[in-house]
């Protein structure tokens, strides 16, 4: 092709046409321009389309840890709740001047448990850390993803480290001071409270503010858990839509 064009280019010359040759080689130079155009295009087209796929299978891995997200929070707020109703328990044997250690078993369990949610977020820090976050052009799930994971590092960790600090800082060494040995205990009978016992008796107001902080602590868990469920129930639904398009 090359060639054909030299060939043309050198009989104008050679028939003096130097107008001709002048305007054939305008228009040569701007065939090439325009084929230089039309070939960037087609490679910024494979690109984007190669971008867009990256996009898709990354919205794919952020939503299958989202969902994983879900289920977790389930369990663990289903944990927390069967802990608070043991609270309830507990707390009505304090009241009670009833004989309770809180080395039984069921006792041990909610005072000492840890309900930290640990979400999975290895897609969206392989994203991030790779630096192809903007290879979502969804600004607003975009947005909805920076504040997810932002809500879950600033709230719930703050409430879990709340509880693991004073349960490790407080109510251990008390625990591990004062309580050796293990007593059967009833979780079902419900007596009324006697204040004058309790307001009498140091341990038995430390054990009971014990319960009532991690009853608080965990009430705002369930709360904190929900909104999370929530938000991550919205970006898998805004995610659908997107890779739906």
């Amino acid at each position: 092709m090359i060639k054909f064009f030299r060939k043309i280019r050198q009989k104008l010359l050679s028939e003096n046409k130097f107008t001709k040759y002048l305007i054939y080689a305008v228009g040569e130079i701007i065939l090439v321009v325009i084929g230089i155009l039309i070939a960037l295009g087609i490679n910024n087209w494979n690109i984007k389309n190669v971008q867009q796929k990256e996009a898709r299978t990354y919205l794919t891995s952020i939503k299958t840890n989202l969902i994983q997200d879900t289920l977790s929070l389930n369990l663990r707020t289903q944990d927390i709740k069967q802990n608070i109703q043991t609270f309830d328990s507990i707390a009505s044997f304090i009241y009670t001047n009833k004989s309770i250690s809180l080395l039984d078993s069921k006792i041990t369990e909610a005072l000492f448990t840890t309900h930290r949610f640990i979400t999975e977020k290895n897609s969206f820090e392989d994203i991030t850390s790779n630096g192809k976050f903007d290879l979502i052009e969804n600004k607003e799930i975009k947005e909805e993803i920076l504040s997810y994971y932002n809500f879950i590092e600033n709230t719930s960790y703050n409430f879990n480290n709340s509880l693991d600090t004073y349960t490790r800082e407080t109510f251990a060494p008390y625990f591990m001071k004062n309580y050796q040995l293990v007593y059967p205990i009833d979780f079902n009978l419900n007596l009324k409270e006697n204040s004058k016992f309790v307001s009498g008796n140091k341990n038995v107001l430390f054990e009971l503010n014990a319960i009532k902080y991690r009853y608080f602590i965990l009430n705002g868990l369930i709360e904190v858990y929900a909104d999370i469920n929530t938000n991550a129930n919205k970006i898998i639904h805004l995610i659908n839509q997107e890779l739906k398009k």
